[in-house]
């Protein structure tokens, strides 16, 4: 997505001058580059224009890293495991103004803006055919309404920039309060959705540019975060049930069958827009190895063998999502796929002798499990690299609007039966379909076993899913034993066989009995706050590791305590869990101020406007 001409921004060269106080070249007229009235005469420019403000989205500083790894991460769903020395991280809610991360987001953010801006001054005078630059500029001026809502909902009041920066004095901008900011949020996405793409105009592009059903499942979510805190506008929850409702109704997006395959598309860099609605798309070739993703380096299985894809392992999972998902239902799918009951052993190189070693189920080993959501097996290019993956962020699945329209369905008239039909559909696809294996009959027992042999579910699908071993009885295999990890194959019928042992001889069959998806359901008769609690529990399932659930709990009001919840917890089990007591330390540290990140240093001393004053408690 790096195919724009960096020349035709040339109010971004002059504002990066002016933070080095290049004040005598801001007064010189450049005689060798385009300036933007003799730009966007193409259809080619254009377009070019527009992918340089998608390409911020997959900045290192963006959702290639640093603001789903760090700025949105640290919650009670995820953690980062790999680091207990730092004194100041955002993952530990120790951020200073200084940090290198919160500035390089914060820029990186106001760069995507600067570029909106340049297009959107001058699209209109472009000469190409309306029918053409439309879509375009509906684009764009979405997507600065986007990155002012990632702005706006990170750090509160922020100076507004609607005009091109291309002098020290347009850097110079107060802040504006943040129901203006997210009044020029709501303009900006509301008048863009009415020309943007359909689905199937967008062609190829759905799933990775903006569509008029993506942008009415993103302003739900800007209208229930300005129903929560700070702002408190309950009024937006008919605003966010109502935009919900439009995505759900225009009978474009539906949720795939298996829940693990949208995570599989993402690794082997399938679009899947129907589900998978909105994503940051990232590629690896043999040459262009710059655009990659994180997604499964950081937060996937360790792994030090490059060939089946090297894993860093530095996220994970907390016990209370496994809690959560059990809850739920013992056979939910999320819950194993999302905290893989296996890790990897075998050599550093090559294919050949790699095995997965099941974990044991104790209460004290579920935090020694590593995340299983994108998983670097299903990657479809060689050879792989070390340092990332193909692996698209999802930034809006069709699962999330079907939440957030039940929840605003909720605090508007309580648990509805069109709330129950959303919550529960997502219930439901996570039970898998087909046949579940409740069993095992042993048809013969064969002869000679001295010890019990290895026992092997081959399954049509997706490979070992069920943890299993044999009981031998005088020379002869007389039981399967099947420890309950997933508890199911869902289509075709699984082969079993025996190794070793000492004999020969054994057949088993699986006993198969139909899914029943229906027994994940919420029950009726709930009341308004225990429906909400569902809510809030299932998405914290569903949608665990995609930048939402640190949000969530701000936007909840409940960040402080529900960290301080999971640090006591933490620290209460402190025989079990001696070694996980550092994923304590952002419970023990998080405080009111962190509700929002500091102003960027740079940003208080480059923009008199500030007044040099940050945010409270910073």
């Amino acid at each position: 997505m790096n195919n724009y001409k960096f020349f035709v921004f040339v109010g971004f060269f002059m504002l990066a001058c002016s933070v080095i106080s290049c004040k005598k070249y801001l007064d010189t007229v450049p005689d060798d580059f385009l300036t933007p009235s003799q730009y966007y005469q193409t259809e080619g420019e254009l377009q070019n224009a527009l992918t340089g403000i998608y390409d911020v989205l997959g900045s290192a500083n963006v959702y290639q890293n640093t603001y789903w790894a760090t700025l949105s991460s640290s919650n009670d769903i995820d953690y980062w495991r790999n680091n207990r020395t730092e004194t100041t991280n955002p993952l530990y809610y120790n951020q200073i103004p200084s940090d290198a991360l919160v500035t390089g987001t914060w820029n990186a953010l106001y760069q995507g803006i600067n570029r909106a801006n340049e297009l959107l001054a001058a699209v209109d005078e472009s000469p190409v055919d309306t029918s053409i630059k439309t879509p375009v500029k509906a684009q764009a001026q979405f997507l600065r309404g986007y990155f002012y809502f990632l702005l706006v909902s990170n750090w509160g009041a922020i100076p507004l920039r609607l005009q091109p920066t291309r002098s020290v004095d347009d850097a110079n901008l107060a802040k504006s309060s943040i129901a203006d900011v997210y009044a020029q949020v709501l303009k900006d996405m509301t008048e863009a959705e009415t020309f943007l793409p359909t689905l199937e105009e967008a062609g190829s592009d759905a799933g990775v540019r903006v569509i008029k059903t993506v942008a009415e499942g993103i302003l739900a979510r800007v209208c229930l975060t300005m129903a929560g805190e700070p702002l408190k506008d309950l009024s937006k929850f008919v605003d966010a049930k109502n935009w919900a409702s439009k995505v759900i109704s225009s009978g474009k997006h539906s949720l795939n069958p298996d829940y693990r395959q949208i995570f599989i598309n993402h690794s082997a860099d399938i679009l899947e827009p129907k589900e998978s609605m909105w994503e940051v798309g990232f590629y690896i070739t043999s040459t262009n190895a710059n655009e990659w993703g994180n997604l499964g380096s950081f937060n996937g299985i360790q792994f030090s063998n490059i060939d089946y894809g090297y894993c860093y392992g530095t996220y994970g999972i907390t016990k209370k999502f496994w809690d959560l998902v059990s809850a739920i239902s013992p056979t939910d799918l999320r819950r194993d796929w999302n905290l893989s009951p296996f890790r990897l052993s075998g050599p550093s190189t090559g294919l050949t002798g790699i095995s997965k070693v099941y974990l044991s189920q104790t209460t004290a080993n579920i935090w020694a499990r590593w995340p299983g959501k994108w998983r670097r097996e299903f990657e479809n290019y060689s050879p792989k690299i070390k340092y990332g993956t193909p692996a698209n962020f999802p930034i809006l699945r069709y699962a999330d609007v079907l939440l957030m329209y039940a929840e605003a369905e909720n605090e508007l008239n309580g648990p509805t039966d069109s709330a129950y039909w959303a919550i529960n559909q997502i219930r439901e696809r996570a039970q898998g379909t087909g046949n579940r294996i409740t069993g095992f009959i042993v048809e013969n027992g064969g002869a000679g076993y001295t010890s019990a042999p290895t026992v092997t579910l081959n399954s049509p699908v997706l490979g070992n899913t069920i943890l299993t071993s044999a009981t031998v009885t005088n020379g002869q295999v007389s039981v399967v034993n099947m420890s309950n990890i997933i508890n199911g194959y869902f289509t075709g019928q699984p082969t079993i066989t025996f190794s070793g042992g000492g004999g020969d001889g054994a057949v088993a069959s699986a006993i198969l009995s139909p899914i029943d998806p229906s027994v994940a359901d919420v029950p009726r008769s709930q009341s308004q706050s225990t429906f909400r609690q569902l809510v809030r529990d299932e998405r914290a399932v569903e949608l665990s590791q995609e930048a939402l659930r640190k949000h969530d709990l701000i936007r909840w009001g409940i960040l402080v305590e529900t960290m301080k919840a999971l640090s006591a917890s933490i620290r209460s089990n402190a025989s079990v869990l001696a070694s996980y007591q550092f994923e304590a330390i952002p419970g023990d540290n998080v405080s009111s101020k962190d509700v929002f990140l500091p102003i960027p240093l740079t940003e208080l001393t480059l923009n008199k406007a500030l007044g040099g004053v940050n945010n409270p408690g910073y």
